[in-house]
Protein backbone atom coordinates (compact mmCIF):
# COMPACT_ATOMS: atom_id res chain seq x y z
CA UNK A 1 0.00 0.00 0.00
CA UNK A 2 2.83 2.36 0.87
CA UNK A 3 4.43 2.21 -2.65
CA UNK A 4 1.02 2.95 -4.40
CA UNK A 5 0.27 5.77 -1.88
CA UNK A 6 3.56 7.37 -2.32
CA UNK A 7 3.85 6.93 -6.35
CA UNK A 8 0.27 8.83 -6.17
CA UNK A 9 1.43 11.73 -3.51
CA UNK A 10 4.42 11.95 -5.93
CA UNK A 11 2.22 12.77 -9.05
CA UNK A 12 1.11 15.88 -7.03
CA UNK A 13 3.03 19.20 -7.07
CA UNK A 14 4.90 19.33 -4.10
CA UNK A 15 2.92 21.55 -1.77
CA UNK A 16 -0.10 19.68 -2.52
CA UNK A 17 1.38 16.63 -1.59
CA UNK A 18 2.11 18.25 1.53
CA UNK A 19 -1.89 19.24 2.64
CA UNK A 20 -3.16 15.83 1.75
CA UNK A 21 -0.47 14.22 3.40
CA UNK A 22 -1.21 16.05 6.81
CA UNK A 23 -4.76 15.76 6.31
CA UNK A 24 -4.44 12.34 6.30
CA UNK A 25 -3.08 12.33 9.36
CA UNK A 26 -5.98 14.00 10.83
CA UNK A 27 -7.97 11.60 9.48
CA UNK A 28 -5.73 8.52 10.83
CA UNK A 29 -5.66 10.16 13.84
CA UNK A 30 -9.64 10.50 14.42
CA UNK A 31 -9.82 6.92 14.65
CA UNK A 32 -6.97 5.83 16.45
CA UNK A 33 -6.52 8.55 19.19
CA UNK A 34 -3.14 9.01 20.87
CA UNK A 35 -4.73 8.12 24.29
CA UNK A 36 -5.62 4.39 23.29
CA UNK A 37 -1.20 4.56 23.38
CA UNK A 38 0.79 4.16 26.18
CA UNK A 39 3.49 6.28 25.86
CA UNK A 40 7.15 4.41 27.01
CA UNK A 41 8.96 5.93 29.57
CA UNK A 42 11.78 3.86 29.52
CA UNK A 43 13.39 7.17 27.36
CA UNK A 44 12.24 10.23 29.18
CA UNK A 45 14.52 12.40 29.49
CA UNK A 46 14.43 16.12 31.71
CA UNK A 47 16.25 18.65 30.10
CA UNK A 48 16.21 22.42 31.16
CA UNK A 49 13.62 21.29 33.69
CA UNK A 50 11.02 20.58 30.96
CA UNK A 51 10.29 16.76 31.02
CA UNK A 52 10.41 14.75 27.88
CA UNK A 53 8.54 11.44 27.12
CA UNK A 54 11.15 10.56 24.64
CA UNK A 55 14.28 11.94 22.57
CA UNK A 56 12.53 11.95 19.32
CA UNK A 57 11.21 15.27 18.64
CA UNK A 58 9.65 16.70 14.96
CA UNK A 59 11.57 19.37 13.56
CA UNK A 60 9.71 22.53 12.72
CA UNK A 61 8.89 22.99 8.74
CA UNK A 62 6.01 20.09 8.46
CA UNK A 63 3.48 21.92 10.34
CA UNK A 64 4.25 25.53 9.30
CA UNK A 65 0.94 27.76 11.13
CA UNK A 66 0.39 24.60 14.09
CA UNK A 67 -2.80 23.73 12.55
CA UNK A 68 -2.07 19.74 13.11
CA UNK A 69 -0.41 19.64 16.72
CA UNK A 70 -2.92 17.26 17.84
CA UNK A 71 -2.78 14.94 14.73
CA UNK A 72 1.06 15.18 15.14
CA UNK A 73 1.36 14.69 18.97
CA UNK A 74 -0.76 11.43 18.53
CA UNK A 75 2.59 9.84 16.13
CA UNK A 76 4.29 9.76 19.59
CA UNK A 77 6.61 12.47 19.13
CA UNK A 78 8.56 14.13 22.44
CA UNK A 79 8.06 17.40 21.09
CA UNK A 80 6.79 19.17 18.03
CA UNK A 81 8.45 22.76 16.66
CA UNK A 82 6.05 24.71 14.95
CA UNK A 83 6.65 26.78 12.11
Amino acid sequence: MYSLIRQLLFLLPPEMAHTVSLKSLVLRSAFLPASKYMPLQINSRRVMGLKFQNPVGLAAGLDKNGDYIDALGSLGFGFIEIG
